[in-house]
């Protein structure tokens, strides 16, 4: 790498300290692409090459092996040039090191192990002197053109300056059915409810059936870890509102742009008609969603809403064709007739540990005996005969211990009703729930 231009970098790269990741892209076949996923990803400190292709293959991907011109060109301009830092100074990490040959520009390699014929060595000039500068990265600054690599060492620092940002690449295609498994895994086309990358029927050696499965929008793709699905159910608001509510769900809100964005990326294509219900209505002139999230966030299409003052709910317009465009509508239907379906979004946490409940179930990981989209733990003192409940588990930690002797102490005495501390329901915590409590003591399940 010249060490003449590093100190122009600098700056940029220590400029951010948090961690962070674009969405992924797609360099879709039809515009003369591999039908391939790419990332950026910044980690805001320095980083080697071994880490960044671990943290990739993590992922469920690899570091990105940019084996033709257009290639290069096409995730240069879409997904380092509208990333989140500067694009006229970056260095990132891709998939490309030096296994021998002669120096600088011999024995260089793709990790993919596709053969390197696209290859500009420029920049490959093995200089600086901190060890063999074996592996490449993206490295740009005002006087490289856009999209040039360099040569660096294993760590990727020079002078005071390191590589912070890596370009993960998804190619797999398990199942052999020409999609690349990154793109059905994030719009629900295939589950992936581990969230890895990799449909849950590969990894289970089954065979991948298409269909409509639950979505979580990742924290790690700055989402707020609900699940998300389209029931393409044809009903009334009201009925599609109960449905969800059956489900533990509810009727997605959409609070803010990012959230829009994310809807855009399901598989709309099992909407035949031209919406789906959102959760809210307007009454007396005033729209509010069903779960009583502040209204300040909208995405009308264009003269919309169009029905004044009138009782109205809330519809995701989807215009059918190649590309969907989803914007919303004020609807007071019939008789204007009936959507497709509605957009059902679950974000319970009844055992307060900090992830939603129904991906937890979604996973095998919190049992629901009885389906009803709630963890069967958080029902076992309201509805003790369910099979995988473990009665004197009060605090859902799947361990029978002396916080929950602490618990029942605390209540003890005459209890109403659904009291989840009586547990022999005899409307009082008494000996009788503490001799239970004691028998089931230790993990649940033994």
């Amino acid at each position: 790498m010249n060490t003449t231009t590093t100190a122009a970098i600098a700056l940029t790269l220590f400029a951010s300290t948090a961690a962070h990741a674009q969405q992924a892209l797609q360099w879709k076949v039809a515009d003369g692409g591999n039908g391939h996923w790419y990332q950026q990803s910044n980690v805001g400190t320095s980083i080697s090459w071994g880490y960044a292709k671990d943290a990739a293959e993590r992922s469920g991907g690899h570091l990105a092996c940019l084996e033709q011109s257009a290639e290069n060109a096409w995730v240069w301009e879409h997904v380092i040039s509208v990333g989140p830092d500067d694009p006229s100074e970056f260095a990132g990490w891709i998939g490309l090191q030096q296994t021998g040959g002669p120096e600088p520009a011999g024995g260089w390699e793709w990790i993919s192990g596709v053969p390197l014929t696209y290859f500009d060595t420029a920049n490959f000039d093995n200089a600086y002197g901190f060890g063999p500068e074996s592996f490449g990265c993206y490295y740009q600054t005002p006087t490289y053109p856009a999209g040039n690599w360099a040569d660096i060492n294993f760590n990727g620092c020079w002078v005071n300056d390191c590589v912070t940002r890596y370009v993960t690449e998804w190619s797999a295609d398990c199942n052999a059915d020409g999609i690349v498994d990154y793109g059905q895994c994030h719009d629900g086309t295939l589950p992936d409810y581990n969230g890895n990358n990799i449909p849950d029927c590969c990894e289970r050696g089954e065979a991948c059936v298409l269909g409509n499965y639950p979505v979580q929008w990742r924290g790690e793709d700055g989402g707020n870890g609900h699940w998300y699905r389209i029931d393409a159910t044809s009903t009334t608001w009201e009925v599609a509102r109960d449905r969800a509510f059956s489900q533990s769900g509810y009727l997605a809100t959409i609070t803010k742009g990012s959230e829009q964005r994310f809807l855009s990326t399901l598989d709309w294509s099992i909407i035949t008609q031209w919406g789906v219900w959102l959760g809210a209505r307007r009454q007396s002139c005033t729209w509010q969603w069903v779960n009583g999230e502040s209204w300040g966030y909208d995405h009308w299409a264009p003269n919309e809403p169009s029905g004044g003052c009138f009782d109205a709910f809330l519809l995701l317009y989807v215009q059918l064709g190649t590309k969907y465009e989803l914007r919303w509508d004020d609807c007071i239907c019939p008789p204007d007739g009936t959507p497709t379906g509605s957009f059902i979004e679950w974000s319970a946490d009844c055992n307060n540990d900090g992830i939603v409940d129904y991906g937890q179930i979604l996973q095998g990981q919190l049992a629901d005996t009885n389906t009803d989209g709630i963890p069967d733990t958080c029902q076992c003192g309201t509805i003790p005969s369910l099979p995988s409940c473990c009665p004197g588990d009060l605090d859902h930690d799947a361990t029978v211990g002396g916080a929950d002797i602490g618990l029942l102490l605390s209540n003890w005495g005459p209890c109403g009703n659904a009291c989840l501390y009586d547990l022999n329901n005899d409307d009082k915590v008494n000996g009788g729930d503490l001799g239970l409590l004691l028998s089931g003591w230790g993990p649940c399940g033994n």
